[in-house]
């Protein structure tokens, strides 16, 4: 009987815990600094681009409306990798959304530095 109230207790407690993680991991993901330096930051440092400088992301036309980011990220150009489990995420896509708006346009010159 005890030992089948303890499994019953730590069955309990692990199905209590689940959702807390969860809602954590949703948390992080929905913080735009964070899944744009998880995703985006090796190519894009400071709103820039570093494949080809001409385009910086800060400012991009890309960035007019979330209709438009989105449909970019499912089928990105040039060396752009597709991230599927950004866009499949609605908080971290838009908290990406949010944090890439913000971020100060650079020019040509400061994307080249």
């Amino acid at each position: 009987m005890r030992k089948a109230i303890r499994s019953l207790g730590l069955a309990a407690l692990m199905f209590g815990l689940l959702p807390q993680s969860q809602a954590r991991e949703s948390a992080r993901k929905a913080d735009g600094k964070l899944v744009f330096e998880q995703n985006c930051a090796s190519c894009h440092q400071g709103g820039g681009n570093s494949i080809n400088r001409d385009r910086p992301l800060a400012g991009s036309a890309k960035l007019q409306t979330m209709t438009q980011f989105k449909k970019y990220l499912n089928a990105p150009k040039g060396h752009m990798p597709f991230n599927p489990h950004v866009i499949s995420d609605r908080k971290a896509l838009d908290a990406l959304y949010k944090y890439c708006k913000d971020l100060p346009k650079v020019t040509v010159k400061q994307a080249s530095l």
